[in-house]
């Protein structure tokens, strides 16, 4: 009995966490798409200034939850801000392949996990040189209709 509990109880744990996670879903409406992506970028750029700049490329390749409209719209508003995908420049950019460096640093958003209807956990990545690079995890909380950075912090740095 004490060995079928010692089986059964991480299965049951491991399925009760996985059912209050969830990936994929949509970040509902322009205006919340909007204030998602000006949050996590935000978030990024103050970890490690060093490796920030006024003017930085973002690749939204790996995500597909945020509001098209959304991306659109925040491209109109900061319009020395573009779009990028990150692995061509690592293969085709000659300041990269010749020297590892990118002369405008580039934000990724690598994946966004929703934990119920509550929090949202949001991984980005920021990369300006082959040493100088880093990952961050944003943790959002519900806050009235919107949501609000609760953390971030490094979780990786080469």
């Amino acid at each position: 009995m004490k060995n079928t509990l010692a089986i059964i109880l991480p299965l049951v744990l491991l399925y009760t966490y996985s059912c209050n996670t969830s990936t994929g879903q949509k970040l509902n409406g322009q205006k919340f798409g909007l204030e998602f992506i000006e949050l996590c970028i935000d978030s990024t750029l103050r970890i490690d200034p060093g490796t920030s700049a006024h003017i930085f490329y973002v690749d939204f390749s790996k995500v597909n939850s945020i509001d098209s409209n959304a991306i659109h719209t925040y491209l109109v508003l900061h319009k020395s801000i573009r779009t990028a995908n990150l692995d061509s420049l690592f293969k085709n950019d000659s300041m990269w392949t010749k020297y590892g460096y990118f002369n405008i640093p580039v934000i990724r958003f690598e994946k966004i996990t929703t934990k119920g209807a509550d929090s949202i956990i949001v991984e980005t990545s920021k990369h300006k040189a082959s040493d100088g690079s880093n990952g961050v995890e944003i943790i959002l909380i519900r806050s009235g209709n919107g949501f609000k950075c609760l953390s971030s912090g490094m979780t990786w740095i080469s």
